[in-house]
């Protein structure tokens, strides 16, 4: 009788904690859908990696939390009726949508897990965990440049064949390039194909993934090279 009064209240109790922890496998650009509670706040968090930006739904109030990454969601006006529509951005470069249902339950707790956010050895995620997401793309910067030791987990790797991107009157060759768990640092050498001289602006450069950049001197003469260091997340678009 004991075991049946037991087993009546743990059935009983499923119903009102199925949703409490929700644990969603992504991938890049693609859809999540995920309970969150009508009433009370609910988290959303990252497995190894963090929370960027988020493009919220009036519906909802929003506070990130700038140290952990994740992400705090209050219905705006209690209870919530209608689904929620957000897109969040990360560290490490991915973007997902999040379809997220309201239901009468607790404070849920939602964790995005991407397989392709653990790329990279655990003595860089150590490294990169240690301090400010910008104080690791600083030190990411200068050990590309070559003013410091590679960080702890980093290899290096030197293209020996050519990796060349041509964009207008601009070549871009990529010469190596240091690979972390978040970051990516990239030696890119851009030579001037044009019969004028032209002014390198960051945004000659850009990529989406894009953290940083260094240009050691812009204006190129016709024929002249100059070697840019970058820093880039990764992700899932490509480097």
């Amino acid at each position: 009788m004991n075991r049946m009064i037991l087993s009546a209240i743990v059935m009983a109790a499923v119903p009102f904690s199925a949703h409490a922890l929700q644990i969603k496998q992504a991938t890049e650009n693609g859809q999540i859908t995920a309970i969150v509670s009508a009433q009370e706040i609910s988290r959303v968090s990252l497995s190894k990696d963090r929370i960027r930006m988020v493009n919220g739904d009036p519906e909802v109030d929003i506070t990130h939390d700038s140290e952990t990454g994740d992400v705090y969601l209050k219905p705006a006006t209690a209870p919530l009726t209608k689904p929620l529509n957000l897109f969040i951005s990360t560290e490490k470069g991915f973007t997902y949508q999040l379809l997220l249902m309201p239901e009468k339950v607790p404070s849920e707790q939602i964790i995005i897990r991407n397989e392709d956010a653990f790329d990279g050895s655990e003595d860089a995620q150590v490294w990169e965990s240690k301090t400010t997401f910008h104080a690791t793309i600083i030190d990411v910067l200068k050990a590309t440049i070559g003013g410091v030791n590679l960080p702890a987990g980093y290899k290096k790797e030197v293209f020996k064949k050519e990796d060349v991107d041509r964009r207008e009157h601009l070549i871009l060759s990529r010469k190596y390039a240091i690979s972390g768990s978040a970051l990516q640092g990239i030696a890119l050498e851009v030579r001037n194909t044009g019969k004028i001289t032209t002014t390198l602006s960051e945004r000659d450069l850009y990529s989406p993934e894009q953290a940083a950049i260094y240009l050691p001197h812009r204006k190129l003469e016709p024929g002249a090279t100059v070697t840019v260091y970058l820093v880039r997340r990764r992700g899932g678009t490509s480097q």
